[in-house]
């Protein structure tokens, strides 16, 4: 029977081929993930059917198995041709009746388990490449959650991540306090010397910026201060769980919300461990997906980026810090106690000092703990301090450009081969990272393996021009198997479909033909999350909220009778969104002529 279950199994997925077209494996499996959704949330029930050529071919097969194993043994079909017609019609009644349903249920079952599993494996490729954004060192940051009839909520963080002020401001409608909004932001910034402002991009998000894009350029013209917009998915779940709450007990979840905004655009991996992971936002159809199996891949995500960058103990999170081995979350919790009574570590050997952390647990986490502006360099990289003074010897060794010999240099120390090689990686990275100044091509935090930088703008680009046809640019915030997802400011995010991807690279010579499938890595490895990327508007959906984007053609200009058109009709479309607008500001500023004028005659009559 186990032969006959995969047989059906194999003749489902084939019909499904048929019904889908042709899409890569991982898209039919998607496919199925999200009817499922639509089955769970009772918007459609699922079913799977064969064509009646399948059916026919499994009962004829079980037919031939039961006669080969049973009725020829017992000759009783040779006996009596009569039974021929009979017995085929029951297997037939029984195969549809009975053993379909069960078949189709495995099917199901099979196919929503690979699906999740895709989910999962895109879950964890978004996730690794958004921790390894590139964190914003020695930096003061002033988050801000935007907001209207609640007001701006703001908070000042220190180059660690301590809260040094928080407060609320309304510069957007309905209270619009420009003036003090103004005023107060302008003292604080000076105050604490911020020099970037984070602002996350929930609602009012554009509102705010314009706001702030105006005090840098009236107050700030010649200082080297920016702001950026950050993705802020899931600062409102955090600020009310037992973290921020344990964390910050007397301050409100609005600031806390704040607080995390701002820590995004300081060290992200420090921060984005905190949140759950299915408020982060990205991947595809994780609220579907077992929460095991997401805390899972987080785990192992993490660990991955701690062991490639390691981390910075300055900045770190205690939940971050808990992932290292060797600490707990007692120990992670002391350790950020100490940095804020003590200030910053300035040497691993520091450590020692934190309640907890004897010389057993010393040498199980040194080795993963990083102090990016510590005076001995060593300090800077993986390197355990157990190793420092061989360390010492074979930097000295390759400044001279001696050429050093792992498996001599294992015999002469009784060192593993695989420890000194490991030494000597760190080394180089080192020898990089301290040739940055030298080398203007080098990066240091291309070599240490981080992904995208932060954008820090100085002006709010002007996004009023999307009509079908612009070109404009956008910051890339979700990767998936079908395509990604580009903010737009203002507008909705759009999506560049997989196949705009596949012509891209066909044209650049990383794929041989359009048609060729492209996995996930390979589009994260060229439009990282927080990249900015420049697309043109293919087309716009209004009534559903939708922007397909292209990548520019004919260097962005129109050419199109069609894109034409549809750029005329986008522009009337605005200017009556405005002259709509104009009109309503007009009704209300009379109205309230019309009620202070009426209140000054009541107090005349009185």
């Amino acid at each position: 029977m186990n032969q006959l279950f995969y047989t059906e199994e194999k003749l489902a997925q084939v019909h499904l081929k048929e019904l889908l077209g042709e899409h890569s494996i991982y898209q039919e499996f998607l496919h199925i993930q999200y009817l499922q959704f639509k089955e769970t949330a009772k918007l459609l029930k699922l079913s799977l059917s064969l064509p009646p050529q399948s059916t026919s071919y499994c009962s004829n097969q079980i037919y031939n198995l039961i006669y080969q194993t049973v009725f020829q043994s017992e000759k009783i079909l040779n006996k009596d041709k009569k039974l021929h017609p009979l017995i085929q019609s029951a297997l037939t009644v029984s195969f549809e009746n009975h053993l379909t349903k069960a078949v189709h249920s495995d099917v199901k079952k099979y196919l929503k388990e690979v699906a999740h599993e895709e989910s999962v494996r895109v879950f964890a490729l978004n996730l690794r490449n958004r921790l390894l954004t590139r964190p914003l060192e020695r930096s003061r940051v002033l988050g801000i959650d935007p907001g209207f009839k609640n007001g701006c909520k703001c908070c000042c963080l220190s180059e660690t991540g301590s809260v040094l002020d928080s407060f609320v401001i309304y510069p957007l409608p309905p209270k619009s306090e420009i003036a003090f909004a103004t005023s107060k932001l302008v003292e604080i910034i000076n105050k604490y010397s911020i020099s970037v402002i984070s602002i996350g991009n929930g609602c009012g998000c554009q509102e705010t910026a314009k706001f702030i894009s105006n005090i840098i350029k009236n107050s700030f013209q010649n200082h080297n201060i920016g702001f950026s917009i950050v993705d802020e998915a899931g600062s409102s779940v955090y600020s009310v769980s037992k973290f921020a709450i344990e964390e910050f007990p007397n301050l409100e979840d609005t600031i806390r919300s704040a607080i995390s905004i701002a820590r995004r655009l300081q060290d992200p991996l420090a921060e984005l461990v905190k949140i759950d992971v299915k408020s982060l936002g990205v991947g595809m159809y994780q609220h579907s997906v077992s929460s095991k199996s997401l805390s899972s891949a987080l785990e192992e995500v993490v660990e991955d980026c701690v062991n490639q960058v390691g981390v910075n103990i300055n900045t770190s999170s205690a939940i971050l810090l808990s992932f290292i081995s060797g600490l707990n979350s007692s120990t992670a919790k002391s350790i950020v106690e100490y940095r804020e009574k003590h200030g910053l570590f300035k040497s691993k050997f520091d450590l020692k000092n934190v309640k907890g952390v004897g010389e057993a647990r010393f040498q199980q986490c040194a080795g993963f703990i990083r102090i990016p502006d510590a005076k001995n360099i060593l300090d800077r990289t993986h390197c355990h301090p157990e190793y420092y003074d061989i360390a010492n010897n074979l930097f000295d060794l390759m400044s001279k450009k001696v050429e050093i010999k792992p498996i001599e240099i294992s015999k002469m120390l009784n060192l593993e081969i695989q420890k000194v090689e490991s030494i000597l990686a760190e080394l180089r990275i080192l020898k990089q990272v301290s040739n940055v100044g030298e080398n203007g091509n080098l990066d240091k935090f291309d070599i240490l393996g981080y992904k995208s930088s932060p954008v820090i703008m100085k002006t709010l680009p002007d996004q009023k021009s999307i009509f079908t046809g612009s070109v404009v640019q956008g910051i890339v915030q979700n990767v998936t198997t079908f395509g990604l997802f580009v903010a737009l400011g203002d507008a909705p995010n759009g999506l560049l479909h997989i196949s705009q991807i596949r012509t891209e690279f066909a044209k650049t010579g990383k794929i041989s033909s359009p048609s060729v499938q492209v996995d996930l890595p390979a589009i994260l490895e060229s439009f990282p999350i927080g990249s900015v990327i420049t697309v043109q508007i293919g087309g716009i959906e209004k009534e559903k909220g939708r922007i397909s984007l292209i990548f520019p053609i004919n260097d962005g200009k129109i050419v199109s009778p069609v894109l034409e058109n549809q750029k005329k009709d986008d522009e009337e479309t605005e200017t009556k969104r405005k002259r709509k607008y104009d009109e309503h500001e007009r009704d209300e500023e009379n109205k309230k002529k019309h009620y202070k004028k009426r209140d000054g005659n009541d107090d005349d009559d009185d």
